[in-house]
């Protein structure tokens, strides 16, 4: 039987070939290929690959989830808001205020369940991967670049740090190139998050 091609473009064709991709996550995959990123034939590639596709929705996933929180905000506070004036003008709240009440503890349980937005990110998520958590400035490179530097220590054993920058460039296609040295400052962030976690 003929081992599979271990050469960062074959795997990726044979990724594209394989599973069922929308038209952004394609072209991230053609610019990846194109570009090479300096990867030479390795068993691990296949894997990579894989990994960097779901650090690609995941990035994207988190983000909209933030942008939802933003929203459900706001709804949240116009509600208060609108029954303020009322109550200010005494004016009998539809309901009376115990339902009124539950109305607002529903708006603010929707907050603590998984929302749409979190079970697209679950979903890609890998069994044993936990779920990611927001550093301190959130952002689709920070996030794509904090679970591709995890990838690599799993798969290579080692962060590379300037490939995760390249990477993350092709991913996003960013005006000025990522500095190998945030990437750094990246996944040392999540180490100490990590530990302090299972600390407290």
């Amino acid at each position: 039987m003929r081992a599979p091609d271990t050469n960062f473009g074959a795997v990726i064709n044979a990724y594209k070939r394989k599973h069922s991709l929308i038209e952004d996550e394609r072209r991230f995959l053609d610019r990846l290929r194109e570009d090479s990123v300096g990867f030479e034939p390795h068993h691990g590639n296949a894997h990579l690959v894989e990994r960097l596709i779901i650090a690609w929705r995941v990035a994207h996933g988190m983000m909209k989830m933030r942008e939802a929180d933003r929203r459900l905000d706001k709804e949240v506070e116009e509600v208060r808001r609108h029954a303020r004036a009322l109550r200010g003008l005494g004016i009998p709240l539809s309901g009376g205020p115990f339902r009124l009440k539950h109305g607002f503890a529903f708006l603010d349980e929707r907050k603590r369940t998984l929302s749409y937005e979190a079970i697209e990110v679950a979903s890609d998520l890998p069994d044993d991967q936990p779920f990611p958590r927001f550093t301190r400035q959130p952002s689709k490179q920070n996030l794509f670049m904090a679970q591709v530097s995890t990838a690599m220590m799993e798969i290579f054993g080692d962060w590379r740090d300037k490939d995760v920058a390249q990477l993350c460039d092709l991913a996003f296609e960013t005006d000025k190139p990522v500095n190998p040295q945030r990437v750094r400052s990246i996944h040392r962030n999540a180490a100490n998050s990590a530990t302090e976690k299972k600390l407290s």
